[in-house]
């Protein structure tokens, strides 16, 4: 693996493009047409599967940093435009084996296709399974773009005054289409303490994991003092219990065993290495002791006979 500068890694990367023979599959905060045009350009009419995966902020689209013209090019190629609003990354994978990391967009200036590029860094690399499943997960929590969706983004798109010096949110009848079920996780996405330790008891040992957790709350400098109906509202958004609910109400009444959910997380946890079964369990435990403290509602922790305690959903 070796670091490379924007113009090698930009030749690099059309080589490896032009020479797909399966699929690409990219990722990119923003993207312009020239951007997507010199991915056109380099498979020279070459019929592959595509899938792009923008961010599309509306200040993206004002600004110009994407455009909405990108669509148009991208369904004449019979590929997938897919939406995720929190994207950062800038990722391409060719034929699910070589992977492109680095720091530039698929923009004009991105790739320095125009004078004034910009200074990027990228690496190479051989792709693993592991990374292959992280792409395609990113990929399936994304919204896929649909011509109705287009229509109502574009729309919103124009009504918006040109200069606009604050982040805009799409409305709620575009929003709404983004409110998509994690199937995969990080353990980042999990809670590592249990409440006791995060609101009530300050462990200096477990600062870190404390930290992490007021973050993924939304409290960055710390949940002491926030009131229960905040830390509700925040851990019923969280991608942890999104995904979590979403199996509870697919296993119906007879609910998740503490045992079946530990499992089921292992399996969907994308970190390389994957946790320890025991790791998993601690995660699924700080899990129950957030639902317990919460009292959510329409939510119930129980232990029928003697079997483990299991988490089920009364609606």
């Amino acid at each position: 693996m070796q670091l490379q500068g924007t113009e090698a890694y930009r030749d690099n990367l059309a080589i490896k493009i032009g020479g797909a023979r399966e699929s690409l599959i990219l990722l990119s905060a923003y993207v312009t047409v020239p951007g997507i045009q010199w991915v056109v350009d380099k498979l020279k009419g070459k019929i592959i599967k595509g899938d792009l995966v923008v961010r599309w902020h509306p200040d993206d689209l004002l600004s110009g940093a994407s455009s909405l013209d990108v669509y148009e090019i991208v369904k004449s190629l019979g590929w997938n435009l897919y939406i995720a609003t929190e994207l950062h990354a800038k990722v391409v994978l060719v034929d699910e084996k070589e992977l492109f990391l680095g720091s530039a967009n698929l923009t004009g200036r991105g790739l320095a296709l125009v004078p004034g590029g910009n200074n990027e860094l990228g690496v190479e690399l051989n792709a693993t399974l592991r990374d292959v499943a992280a792409l395609y997960a990113v990929r399936d929590e994304s919204v896929l773009l649909t011509d109705d969706l287009f229509k109502a983004i574009k729309a919103h798109i124009g009504n918006l005054p040109k200069i606009n010096s604050s982040r805009s949110p799409w409305p709620p009848n575009i929003q709404s289409y983004f409110q998509k079920i994690p199937r995969r996780l990080w353990v980042a996405d999990c809670f590592w303490t249990s409440p006791t330790d995060t609101v009530i008891a300050f462990s200096e040992d477990e600062e870190h994991s404390i930290e992490h957790d007021s973050r993924l709350l939304g409290f960055p400098k710390g949940v002491e003092r926030a009131q229960k109906a905040e830390l509700s509202r925040a851990f019923l958004t969280s991608r942890a219990w999104l995904w979590v609910n979403c199996l509870i109400r697919e296993s119906g009444e007879d609910g998740l065993f503490f045992g079946t959910l530990t499992q089921k997380l292992h399996n969907a946890l994308l970190d390389d290495p994957t946790p320890y079964r025991k790791n998993v369990k601690g995660l699924v435990a700080n899990l129950y002791a957030w639902i317990r403290y919460l009292d959510l509602p329409n939510v119930i922790i129980d232990q029928p006979g003697r079997r483990s305690e299991r988490i089920r959903v009364t609606i």
